[in-house]
């Protein structure tokens, strides 16, 4: 088992990291944010820290948020610069080697790879050339969830929602949440997303918890059932690169169950693409 990070719960971490490195298909995630500056960048990053930390596949992460600043950048790498997906796209063409390509990318404490796409939109697909091999991961900081985002669902990733942890964010995570079913069919959109609420203030004040408690019951009052509270934590806040053994406990456990929501809805949607598949199988075997 890889190292786990110092100061985390003893078994619930070493739990979530021997699942993490079963040998699993190729993952993608694809996080959105229901408004802009919800957290969708440190759900990104604190997800694929995670994935990075305890699995032995590759761990892409990849900036797409359609920001100048390169807030997913900062917040793992501080100022160094991620490799340009165009050049990571024109070298997977060229047949240079995946791991080749993947070596030329800064990494991230934990190990991830940072891949760069603020300047326009590179196909996914592509990229997926980078993980195309067991347990390997690719997270995307994609940006609002709009009609942009929605089209990158042909990949059938596992989808996370974030908004802010106060009714008026939990609204609009339940718009983007409806947004994503009305406009997506069945094929695009194989499972129901995470939705993750982000504290943005002191989460031990009355004030706070009453927020995030009034969110939570407008969420699940409206069928979603994959939801994450992630508590506010001053040491992400402080714009320092994300590092899982300087994150507080609230965020360590946060964090975890994300992953582990992540893992269960993997399997949702490799159920849902493996039983057509198995059934197509047996329908030509009954047929000759």
């Amino acid at each position: 088992m890889r190292l786990m990070p110092r100061g985390w719960p003893g078994k619930q971490t070493a739990s979530l990291w021997e699942r993490l490195a079963q040998p699993r298909p190729p993952l993608p995630i694809l996080v959105g944010g229901a408004e802009g500056g919800v957290g969708t960048s440190t759900v990104t990053a604190l997800l694929a820290e995670l994935i990075a930390a305890a699995s032995p596949g590759p761990t892409i992460a990849v900036d797409q948020c359609g920001t100048a600043w390169g807030s997913l950048t900062r917040r793992l790498v501080g100022q160094q610069v991620g490799l340009r997906a165009g050049l990571a796209r024109t070298l997977l063409g060229e047949h240079v080697d995946p791991h080749e390509v993947i070596s030329m990318a800064p990494t991230t404490s934990a190990g991830a790879a940072l891949i760069d796409d603020r300047a326009g939109y590179t196909s996914l697909h592509d990229l997926l050339r980078l993980i195309s091999v067991t347990s390997g991961a690719i997270t995307v900081d994609a940006g609002r969830v709009d009609n942009v985002f929605a089209a990158r669902l042909d990949l059938q990733p596992v989808v996370v929602v974030v908004g802010r942890a106060d009714v008026i964010g939990a609204e609009a995570a339940c718009a983007a949440v409806t947004f994503l079913r009305e406009h997506t069919t069945r094929a695009r959109l194989p499972a129901e997303p995470l939705v993750v609420l982000s504290s943005v203030g002191a989460t031990g004040s009355l004030t706070e918890r009453r927020r995030s408690q009034a969110a939570t019951t407008l969420v699940t009052a409206t069928g979603i059932s994959h939801l994450v509270h992630l508590p506010h934590d001053p040491r992400l806040a402080a714009g320092q690169p994300l590092r899982l053994d300087q994150v507080g406990k609230s965020t360590a456990i946060a964090g975890m169950r994300m992953a582990s929501v992540v893992g269960h809805i993997q399997g949702e949607i490799y159920r849902a693409y493996r039983r057509p598949a198995a059934s197509a199988a047996a329908a030509g075997s009954t047929a000759r």
